[in-house]
């Protein structure tokens, strides 16, 4: 096998936008929505990036109709046919004939709106016989099986119309072309187009969604048209005659579309029942029972008036992004209505539909689309067409081909990342067999899947696994290492942050493994069963494998050169301590160490685990489904498994972790912290020098050499948090920003509960603990099962001490909660410990509060109460010969509060925790102080703190 590198253009966007480049594409649409014609014409002319922004048709679309009103004449685009309204066309004229190519620049979110103006719909149907098709059909049959119960289509009620033959376009502009109609928009104001006009624009259009006739007073512009149809006699009965006639409502309508026109979701107007039958074309539905709200949308209830609010996506969006990935059980009723025939659709139903071209009879001038539709709009979105759900192209502009998906950075422009876009494909693997030809080709470009399976159908060889099955070829979730699962074997392969950080990510794993056998702990029941680890390399065209238990190091190692005889001392281990060591020096240098720097640059290795397949389900995919005694269940588990991975004894640290040298410039040279009060520096220096990391300094006192490697990775994080916070963008409220140094203390060391200084070294009162560092819902198995308690009862299994806690905690109605015998679902494993590290347990809470638990307090007070651990020890009486004074002195009276410790931790965490905080808990964007979310977020620890002071 050959790897190819190719040349691709420079990308323009940073030096093209400057410092709007940290704004999604679809913001920077926005903003530009918002300003005047003139202004965009402006700011076409600052970078060729602009220009793209600037002359994108749904931009000038929405000016042209957005303080429109009369009769419109389309002049082939929106960007001439606006500039004519302002009078412009005589200096704009040149320079629109010739639109700039510009390369270098790529978006999916432009690329899929452009995907959704020019999609075709020749095969856009479905019909799996969900509703009913009926010819001959009395009055009282209908009324006791469809009035007001389920849809229906009938298939004759439009045989002798007259409008069935003469209502085509071509037709219908021949008599009528003069005649103008109302078309449909979002905004308020009433756009008209003459009928030989809107034939003109069905046929030069190329828009998301197409403008259409909708007109419910045609009957009043063309009374002819009346006399060319008639009610059928199934609807015959008309409540509204009961109205004076300036009192009824809008009652029909005439609906004219090109193909991809249609409404989105909605539910008619007064809770009406609708028939619409359909003369040209085709026209796909979708249907919602009443109550249902149609995945994607969200309903807003204003609680002063009770006015309800729809937000949807367009009806292109929905059936291309939405559509294809729904589980069948939340799919919508689905047909597609054929000329002739007649569709029923009781009051409430929330319905959708789109018009589409016929397969078959349509003449070239016609294939825009010519859909013609009476009486009542029911059309719009839905459904997706099993050949129009994923686009290769769309992926081929997106994403490099040959480069490390896995490691490399990810345009941030993109609206998907990395991880959605796996998560996406597999899941679309899953659900759209018949996709998978075109899925494996977008695969291989956006994760190199190709590659991929080669490797692990290499390791399966040598391990005499079975080989990957059709089914099994994409790898599994969202995580940054690719896993397989194939048959009853989980095979993941370590990638994350490069080579030499992958292997000391298998050591950990191994270590950590191995200890937790030998230990007898009962952790052992609840994490996978390791089968086998080993490398597989890749060298002169062919692959290799070697099996690997962690102890020495391998050969190949050596015989390659990958690390210097300087990075590998003779009694080196890839521990969990060593790996602490190197992440560090590599978050100091900024950069991973990459295999381009291997001496052999056709050969590449990548360390392998393989475990025993769990059974159960991913916590994200059956939360929405768990009751509340599961979820407390569910903290019950959690508290004592964590309980027992803290409980692990640590393992011993080597003396290569004191001794290892990955590179003689690699200095971590903390900063040296100013008192702003006094101007001076004070006795607070670090500086650490990774050949003498066996002597760790604070100020001149020893750091306790277990804690070093987490307070390096505090300290780092602490010197760009702000850089940090506001790389992710609008997540942390700005005015908090300005005021987080203030509220983070000047060394992240005194969270440790700093007490004093004793013979030379630093006093903390915490002991490091083994981290899991990642228990997510998505690291979490469940498994249904039959129990008769699905709670145990408090009062048997704690001391009267504990239960009283449970009772001031709230959990009084749980104490006797009893289950009868049923199934349910209980947690069952925790997995992927390759995010393994030693340092402070609080560290620990944040992912479960705020990912599994979602911010739910009582849900981590039985998390607490399973979880039995002090955070820290009691103060001894004993008083160290030396106390920390200055700043240090202030900082540590307020880490003596546990929340204080899980704010910080939170601002220091390398995810966007922020950003999960402040979607949790909305009314803390407003919050003046860091103080103050500290209180609402983590303000249940401190009671946890107090129980284990005071006994």
């Amino acid at each position: 096998m050959e790897e190819q590198h190719l040349h691709y253009p420079r990308d323009r966007r940073p030096d093209a936008l400057g410092t709007l480049q940290i704004l999604p594409d679809e913001i920077i649409c926005l903003i530009l929505e918002a300003l005047s014609p003139r202004d965009v014409a402006k700011l076409a002319t600052l970078s060729s990036v602009l220009y793209i922004f600037c002359n994108e048709e749904p931009l000038w679309m929405k000016f042209c109709l957005i303080n429109f009103e009369g009769p419109l004449h389309y002049k082939g685009s929106w960007k001439k046919t606006t500039l004519e309204q302002l009078c412009l066309t005589q200096d704009t004229s040149e320079i629109s004939r010739r639109p700039l190519h510009f390369e270098g620049f790529n978006s999916l979110f432009l690329y899929k709106r452009w995907y959704r103006c020019n999609v075709t719909f020749e095969s856009f149907s479905f019909d799996n016989g969900a509703i009913e098709r009926r010819g001959d059909i009395s009055n009282e049959e209908f009324h006791l099986q469809y009035d007001g119960k389920k849809p229906v289509l009938f298939t004759d009620l439009a045989n002798d119309w007259i409008a069935r033959h003469m209502w085509t376009l071509e037709k219908l502009a021949e008599r009528f072309g003069e005649v103008e109609f109302r078309i449909s928009q979002s905004n308020a104001n009433k756009i008209t187009m003459k009928l030989k006009d809107y034939v003109l624009y069905v046929k030069l259009q190329h828009d998301e969604d197409p403008l259409y006739i909708f007109d419910p007073k045609f009957g009043e512009a063309a009374p002819d048209l009346l006399k060319e149809y008639n009610v059928p006699q199934l609807f015959q009965e008309d409540l509204f005659d009961i109205l004076d006639k300036h009192q009824r409502p809008p009652f029909r309508w005439l609906v004219v579309g090109p193909a991809r026109s249609g409404a989105s979701w909605h539910v008619d107007p007064a809770l009406t029942s609708a028939w619409n039958t359909l003369l040209q074309g085709r026209k796909r539905w979708a249907l919602y029972p009443p109550g249902r709200v149609p995945p994607g949308v969200t309903v807003h209830v204003n609680e002063e008036d009770g006015d309800v609010n729809i937000e949807t996506p367009s009806s292109s969006q929905w059936w291309l992004d939405i559509y294809p990935l729904l589980l069948e059980e939340d799919k919508p009723l689905e047909c597609t209505q054929l000329p002739g025939e007649t569709i029923f659709v009781p009051s409430g139903v929330i319905r959708a539909g789109r018009l589409a071209l016929e397969e078959h009879g349509v003449s070239d001038e016609d294939e825009d689309a010519r859909n013609i539709s009476q009486d009542y709009l029911n059309s719009g979105r839905c459904s997706s067409v099993k050949d129009i759900v994923y686009s290769i192209d769309c992926l081929s502009m997106y994403l490099e081909e040959n480069r490390d998906h896995y490691n490399s950075n990810w345009n941030e422009s993109n609206p998907l990342g990395k991880r959605e876009m796996r998560e996406w494909l597999h899941r679309l693997w899953e659900v759209r067999p018949s996709l998978r030809k075109q899925i494996w080709e977008g695969a291989c470009i956006a994760l190199d899947a190709g590659k991929w399976l080669d490797r692990v159908s290499s390791i399966c060889a040598f391990n005499n696994l079975p080989l990957p099955s059709e089914s099994e070829k994409l790898p599994v979730g969202s995580g940054s290492n690719p896993v397989y699962l194939i048959g009853e074997y989980v095979i993941k392969i370590y990638v994350e942050g490069g080579l030499k950080s992958a292997v000391h990510s298998l050591g950990s794993e191994i270590e950590f493994y191995s200890l937790l056998h030998d230990s007898g702990s009962p952790l052992i029941n609840h994490v996978p069963y390791v089968l086998a680890s080993g490398f597989l390399s890749f060298l002169n065209g062919s692959y290799e494998s070697i099996l690997w238990d962690g102890i020495e190091v391998p050969c190949m190692f050596t015989n390659f050169n990958l690390f210097s005889e300087n990075d590998l001392p003779s009694n080196y281990s890839f521990s969990t301590w060593n790996k602490a060591k190197v992440e560090s020096i590599l978050l100091g240098k900024k950069m991973p160490f990459k295999e381009e720097n291997c001496s052999n640059a056709s050969m590449s290795i990548w360390p392998y685990l393989i475990t025993k397949r769990c059974k159960g389900e991913e916590l994200c995919h059956v939360r929405t489904k768990l009751s509340k005694e599961e979820l407390f269940a569910l903290a019950s588990f959690l508290g004592e498994q964590v309980r027992n991975l803290h409980s692990l004894a640590l393992p011993s640290m080597p003396s290569s972790c004191k001794r290892m040298k990955l590179n003689n410039s690699s200095k971590l040279d903390a900063v040296q912290l100013l008192d702003n009060k006094k101007n001076t520096i004070p006795m607070v220096s670090v500086k650490l020098n990774s050949s003498v990391l066996e002597d760790p300094v604070y100020g001149n006192y020893c750091i306790p050499a277990e804690w070093q490697p987490f307070t390096t990775l505090m300290w780092k994080r602490r010197e760009n948090v702000k850089d940090t916070l506001k790389k992710w963008g609008g997540s942390t409220p700005k005015h908090l920003i300005e005021i987080v140094d203030d509220y983070l203390p000047h060394d992240p060391l005194v969270l440790l509960n700093i007490y004093g200084v004793e013979n030379g070294s630093v006093q903390v009162r915490k002991s490091p603990r083994w981290l899991h560092m990642d228990i997510m819902d998505d690291n979490i198995l469940m498994k249904p099962d039959v129990s008769n308690n699905l709670l145990p009862d408090i009062t048997q299994k704690y001391s009267s001490t504990m239960n009283l806690i449970a009772e001031s905690m709230g959990l009084e109605e749980l104490k006797h909660a009893q289950g009868n015998k049923k199934k349910v679902m209980c947690p069952s494993y925790i997995l992927d410990f390759s995010n393994l590290f030693i340092g402070d347990p609080v560290y620990e809470l944040i992912a479960i509060y705020l990912d599994v638990f979602r911010g739910e307090s009582e849900l981590l007070k039985q998390f607490l109460l399973n979880y039995k651990l002090p955070f820290r020890p009691r103060l001894e009486c004993k008083q160290p010969t030396q106390l920390l004074e200055g700043v240090l002195r202030d900082d540590s009276e307020k880490s003596e509060r546990l929340s204080y410790q899980a704010m910080c931790y939170c601002l220091l965490h390398d995810d966007n925790v922020m950003g999960a905080i402040f979607s949790i808990w909305e009314e803390l964007r407003n919050a003046t102080s860091w103080e103050e979310v500290e209180k609402t977020v983590w303000g249940p620890l401190n009671d946890y703190e107090d129980f284990f002071l005071a006994f």
